[in-house]
């Protein structure tokens, strides 16, 4: 899978998530999903290449697949969960949910479909 690839997957995985999270929740008026929007694609277009270029930097350092994965997934979904807090305007609780769901949804995933690669 190509570093586009996988970012296209991404977003098309974790935007969803976000919207169903915030809406289900009712957690913002209707004047605050345009923000939510641009906060949802920013985010996954800022930190995507940072995750990326991570796992690759630190495999000789962080060997096991598990310890890299959790350590940038996790700094991956603190960072976007702080960009729904505050910039979208979901307060911390909510935001940081959203975050961490968006991306263990879109890292679950995205495992599924590279076993199913590697399996062809």
């Amino acid at each position: 899978m190509t570093q586009l690839q996988a970012l296209l997957l991404s977003l098309a995985l974790e935007l969803p998530v976000v919207f169903l999270c915030v809406g289900v929740g009712r957690w913002l008026p209707r004047t605050g999903w345009r923000r939510l929007v641009i906060v949802g694609l920013a985010a996954t277009l800022l930190s995507h290449p940072f995750a990326w270029a991570g796992f690759g930097l630190l495999r000789p350092v962080l060997p096991p697949f598990w310890l890299r994965a959790l350590l940038i997934e996790g700094a991956v979904a603190l960072f976007e969960g702080v960009l729904y807090a505050r910039v979208a305007r979901l307060g911390w609780p909510r935001g940081l949910a959203v975050g961490l769901a968006a991306n263990a949804w879109s890292f679950g995933v995205g495992l599924v479909i590279i076993e199913w690669l590697a399996a062809r």
